[in-house]
């Protein structure tokens, strides 16, 4: 990596030429080589061009213009330095002393002496004028300056004569040591690149001189005797003051030559930190934080800033002075901060090493070092020093190093900087800007439509609710007290969407364990979302009070041990697993972290918790603020905001997974409709599960955690049996009980019955399932429907539990039966078929039909309407001894060939819809 640690300064070719172009054009006719001269308050810049017949620049058959470019730090602040040296000896010829260095006190911030000499060297200048030569004696034109005791010397006033024998020498010094030798090597560099053209002059037809510092006198006749015989001092022109023109130009022309030849000698490569940093002190705990003064350098910092961004790093040691704001003994409470500290939500970057122990005996002098190391991993390493009074103090002082931490977005950027810097007399013009290759999206900040139907769910469970709350049973002890026994539940439903390979069983024994010594990666990920989890209980209001400080905690809590950067808003580009969908780049984090955390303190204000809740967490999981852990943080999120209003948390389940991902794909174009619909149903189901344990039995509540059977747990040992276990405490024999006896055997042999009829009844959906993918296949296969911009989809979701199927043969109420769907499209439409599970609609008495079939809806605004009118022939699709009826409409059944059936099914959509 190429650091470069001097400032960069381009000369602008096409904003001083404009001034050439208008004021000269006229009398030339032909291309000409033009030097262009920038001397501006701090720099000198020079460069040649070459024009074409009507007045643009050429950009030489491919050769990048300028065809010279040379820059240096030697401008007018250079001149005002070499005076103030001429000053300097000017008193000791008088007979004065220094104390200290002079200079050091002139360059301070607030210093006027160099404000004071620049305005000596303007009347010298004006008075000398630009037509004066070189070999007249200017020593009758003076500028008196007046020096008050302090501005550069401690004690005394200083009173002393500039005249224009002074500016004289220190100009032509200039010119012999910097500038001259500036041009003769753009002129060589142009040279080459002519030579390459076929371009044999070794005449510069125009000189343009440019800048605040350009109307110095000698101007012309220096530039006159550096190339004497390739220029008439004739076309030597002093141009006007472009003012901050230029200095955009300066920037601008910088990244296009880059951009058109990289061998340019401005092509430096430096490090930029785009965070801020902020320090403060404190008394004791309880005190309010103060910023101290702070210097860095010969600049003075206000606020406590310590960097601003964006920041080249010249060093990553950077060293600072301060003046502690209070005295110090025994303790220092100390915080650093990547905003203000009077910020709203602020949470210190040194969260929990915020105190240093002094023990210093004697008086500790007020003014303190401060050293701040940043790693490229965004560590920040800080040191302090402080120095005693009296006996045995240590004259280096005493060094303590704190304890390291890290930026919470860290975000340090490799790139090009651009830097245009115009230095006038009366103003100075500075432009920054850094290119980095990040990729540009332009991604605002989410905003969601609801389809009418759900919305009208919504206004449903909102006035369920209300009778709900009015009973008294959504009690916030008695619905913390179920959250904790969902524990086990939503840390391996959780994990599991997020690829985790441990079952139930092994994600339970994961929890009982107090420590995280030696468990696998996979296993800390498990303990670690049960802490989060508890964190989230007892702090489920910290998502309103303090919004990215309780996101931030989580997702740290959530990848403690396993990710470095947790809790970290992320630096790179990241791709979401399983979505169509790009989050933002990393550096528009910051921003839509803060829109969220501002809607999130406005809570729900007249919306629904539900939707509210959903509609956070899916702007979250658009954002995708962290590397890893966002998913998981955001299920959290939706959790701690329904426990806040006094509502039970939601699972979602697994075997929901592609219905969740398909939910936020929606979302991700802008419609909450599909999503939270899914929410509504995992809720409904949450508050079903939170009935039936409020009614449970006391004893057993907290203990009986209810098992799923799509996580391979490992079966209820029957002596566990509610009601064996009652007829044990009234002290009945089970082995002689003649009732239980005989109805033993007859529920095995029922229970073995229901486990081979879903076999087969599994087996047969699964063929229609695969029927659907082969067509799919060939669809998309054929050439023709491709080229006229149709193509299909086809959705899969899991296939019904065997709990679930039981409790449909029963017929209880079961949410989220989704099986398979598919979408068939055109260029600029698309048709959405969905079947999932019921009990069976269709009661025939010449079919021993089984309980369970699929039935048909289409997607319509985000929701799913249930096949009624449409014309579209099947309804639904039942199952009968091993083989599957297709319903029709006017009640007929279709059987034998699945492949042919699905085939009308998908014909009478693209029919009736495309």
């Amino acid at each position: 990596m190429d650091v470069n640690t001097q400032p960069l300064f381009f000369p602008e070719p096409f904003a001083v030429f404009q001034y050439y172009r208008n004021e000269y054009l006229e009398k030339s006719s032909s291309s000409e080589i033009v030097l262009i001269v920038d001397i501006g308050g701090g720099t000198f810049n020079s460069c040649i061009i070459k024009t074409t017949d009507d007045g643009y620049l050429s950009r030489g058959g491919g050769t990048s213009v300028p065809l010279g470019l040379q820059a240096e730090i030697c401008g007018g602040a250079t001149i005002d330095r070499d005076l103030l040296n001429i000053i300097i000896k000017k008193a000791e010829e008088n007979g004065l002393n220094w104390k200290d260095d002079p200079k050091s006190r002139a360059e301070r911030e607030g210093s006027p002496v160099l404000l004071k000499i620049e305005d000596a060297k303007i009347q010298l200048s004006d008075d000398i004028g630009s037509s004066a030569k070189l070999a007249e004696d200017q020593s009758h034109v003076e500028a008196h300056l007046f020096f008050e005791k302090g501005e550069l010397h401690p004690e005394e006033n200083i009173d002393v004569t500039l005249n224009g024998e002074d500016l004289k020498s220190v100009i032509r010094n200039l010119w012999r040591r910097k500038y001259g030798h500036i041009i003769i090597q753009t002129i060589s560099e142009a040279k080459e690149k002519l030579k390459n053209l076929n371009f044999h002059s070794q005449k510069i037809d125009k000189v343009i001189v440019a800048g605040g510092s350009s109307k110095l006198p000698f101007m012309r006749e220096e530039i006159k005797t550096v190339i004497p015989t390739m220029v008439d001092e004739n076309e030597i022109f002093i141009a006007p003051y472009l003012g901050r023109s230029v200095a955009y130009g300066l920037a601008f022309e910088g990244l296009e030559q880059i951009s058109r030849n990289t061998n340019l000698s401005t092509n430096k490569i430096v490090p930029c930190l785009l965070n801020e940093l902020y320090i403060g002190f404190k008394k004791d705990r309880k005190s309010s934080v103060v910023v101290p003064k702070i210097r860095y350098g010969d600049k003075i910092l206000k606020d406590g800033q310590l960097i601003s961004e964006p920041f080249i790093i010249e060093d990553y040691v950077l060293e600072y002075e301060f003046e502690m704001p209070f005295e110090v003994n025994d303790k220092l409470f100390y915080y650093f901060s990547d905003r203000p500290f009077d910020s709203y939500d602020l949470i210190p970057l040194n969260a929990g090493n915020d105190v240093v122990s002094i023990n210093s005996q004697n008086k500790i002098v007020k003014k303190w070092k401060l050293e701040i190391n940043i790693n490229k991993n965004g560590i920040i390493k800080p040191a302090i020093t402080f120095k005693e009074k009296g006996k045995g103090a240590k004259k280096e002082g005493i060094r303590k190093n704190l304890p390291e931490f890290q930026f919470q977005n860290f975000n340090l950027k490799e790139g090009k900087s651009f830097i245009g810097i115009d230095f006038g007399t009366t103003n100075s013009y500075v432009v920054q800007f850094i290119k980095t290759d990040d990729e540009y999206q332009d991604i605002k900040y989410p905003q969601f439509e609801i389809s009418s139907d759900i919305l009208n769910k919504v206004r449903k469970l909102e006035s369920e609710l209300i009778e709900l709350k009015d009973s008294h049973e959504l009690d916030e002890e008695r619905l913390i007290k179920y959250s904790h026994n969902q524990m086990l539940k939503l840390v391996f439903h959780s994990n599991k969407i997020e690829g985790n390979p441990l079952t139930q069983g092994e994600t339970e024994r994961v929890l009982e364990k107090t420590s995280a010594a030696e468990l696998s990666t996979r296993e800390r990920e498990a303990f670690n979302l049960q802490e989060a989890y508890d964190w989230m209980i007892a702090n489920h209001g910290a998502w309103r009070t303090e919004p990215e400080g309780f996101l931030r905690n989580i997702n740290k809590m959530i990848l403690k041990g396993i990710f470095e950067e947790n809790g970290n808003y992320r630096k790179k580009f990241v791709k979401i697993s399983g979505v169509d969908f790009n989050p933002p780049i990393s550096s528009s984090i910051p921003s839509f972290m803060e829109e969220l955390s501002k809607e999130l303190k406005n809570g729900c204000e007249d919306r629904s918790v539900i939707e509210f809740a959903t509609s956070v967490h899916t702007k979250f999981v658009a954002i995708h603020p962290f590397v890893d852990g966002n998913g998981r943080t955001a299920r959290l999120l939706v959790n701690s905001i329904l426990l806040n209003h006094n509502l039970p948390p939601i699972i979602v389940n697994y075997a929901d997974k592609q219905r969740y991902l398909f939910g936020l794909e929606g979302s991700n174009k802008g419609d909450l409709s599909g999503l939270l619909d899914f929410f509504i149903e995992c809720f409904y189901e949450s508050l079903e599960d939170y009935k039936n344990w409020l009614n449970a039995p006391e004893e057993s509540g907290d203990k009986d955690r209810e098992a799923d059977p799509a996580c391979g747990v490992e079966p209820v040992d029957p002596s566990d049996n509610p009601i064996n276990l009652a007829l044990k405490e009234i002290g009945a024999d089970l082995e002689s009980d003649p009732i239980e006896l005989a109805m033993q055997p007859k529920i095995e042999k029922h229970e073995n019955l229901m486990k081979v009829e879903y076999e087969s009844w599994k087996n047969s959906f699964l063929f229609l399932k695969s029927e659907l993918f082969s067509i799919n296949e060939a669809f998309n296969s054929n050439e023709r429907y491709r080229s006229a911009g149709f193509k299909m989809k086809v959705l899969e979701y899991d296939l019904l539990s065997f709990d679930k199927y039981l409790d449909l043969c029963s017929g209880k109420k079961v949410s989220r039966t989704w099986f398979m769907g598919f979408d068939v499209m055109s260029f600029d439409q698309k048709e959405r078929i969905l079947f999932f599970f019921v009990n069976t609609m269709r009661r025939l008495k010449d079919l021993k039909l089984n309980p369970v079939s699929l039935i048909l809806a289409r997607s319509d605004n985000g929701s799913y309407r249930i096949l009624e009118a449409e014309p579209i022939r099947f309804r639904e699709i039942g199952y009968s001894d091993g083989q599957l009826l297709f319903f029709q409409s006017d009640d007929e059944v279709e059987e034998g060939n699945v492949k042919l059936n699905l085939s009308n099914l998908i014909a009478d959509v693209i029919k009736s819809y495309l």
